[in-house]
């Protein structure tokens, strides 16, 4: 008998060998195994802290893995990364960007940079723009781009008394009226203050005769672009010695003159001239 019992259990073992192998011991099977998707990662450090929309920059850390590592600038996914291995990685500058935090992330699995990465341009209907940061905001560097075709009052060479004529040009620069200034801006962009125009610039409240204060060229890069007067056939005066610049107040510009002078001056009805302007964006 006990022959017998031994011969059914070598049989018995047999049959189920390939479904139990015959173990004695329970295996237990983690249903949940980690992937590469779950990879601890980190970033340490990037190779800019600023630079255009469209740029190739560097980031250095550890777990980056091709196919699951991800890079956000802020909220704005990278459409363009590249694994160079598990330390390094290239990420272009996506669009939609302005002040932003840089994180890489690996399924749950994230990490961020301490410092803020800024984008330092705007593309504006295919045009570059330079951005200013100031504070909690970030400036058009340039004015609203043209162009704008214009005329100007040339006095003929030789003439005597003097001859005037109207001379075609065009401005790389848009020139607005106060209507068509409201809503020129991007969305989520805005006409500044004149307040906003003082604070890029770096100065206080204007407080002397008329508004007039001094104002840092340089930094606002504004330039005296004159106006145009619709009445007199889209004519410009001014050019060269004035820049006017709509301000967020009905029918109010901020005009900066040659010598560095800044002002604000409201007129009564601005339907009849077109000025340039910025945009500002709150971040």
């Amino acid at each position: 008998m006990k022959i017998l019992r031994k011969t059914l259990a070598t049989i018995t073992c047999l049959a189920f060998l390939s479904l139990a192998g015959c173990k004695k011991t329970t295996e237990v099977v983690n249903p949940n195994p980690t992937s590469t998707s779950d990879t601890p990662v980190a970033v340490t450090s990037a190779s800019a802290t600023t630079a255009k929309i469209g740029t190739e920059i560097t980031l250095t850390g550890s777990g980056f893995v091709a196919g699951v590592t991800t890079v956000k600038f802020g909220t704005v996914v990278a459409t363009e990364v590249t694994i160079a291995s598990s330390t390094t990685l290239k990420v272009k500058v996506p669009a939609g960007t302005f002040r932003s935090k840089i994180s890489v992330n690996n399924g749950t699995q994230t990490s961020q940079l301490p410092t803020n990465f800024f984008t330092s341009n705007y593309m504006l209907n295919g045009i570059d723009i330079n951005l200013i940061y100031s504070g909690e905001k970030v400036f058009f560097g340039k004015n609203y781009p043209g162009p704008t075709d214009a005329t100007f009052l040339m006095v003929i060479p030789g003439s005597m008394p003097p001859v005037f004529v109207q001379q075609p040009i065009s401005m790389p620069d848009k020139y607005f009226t106060w209507t068509e200034a409201e809503t020129a801006c991007p969305a989520g962009w805005r006409l500044p203050s004149k307040v906003e125009y003082e604070t890029l610039a770096g100065l206080p409240t204007a407080t002397t005769q008329q508004g007039y204060a001094t104002l840092k060229n340089g930094e606002m890069a504004m330039t005296v672009t004159g106006y145009l007067n619709t009445t007199l056939g889209i004519q410009i005066f001014d050019r060269g010695a004035l820049g006017n610049y709509w301000v967020n107040s009905s029918n109010t510009y901020f005009q900066l003159n040659a010598t560095g002078n800044g002002y604000v001056q409201t007129l009564t009805n601005g339907s009849g001239y077109k000025m340039c302007l910025r945009c500002v964006k709150d971040l």
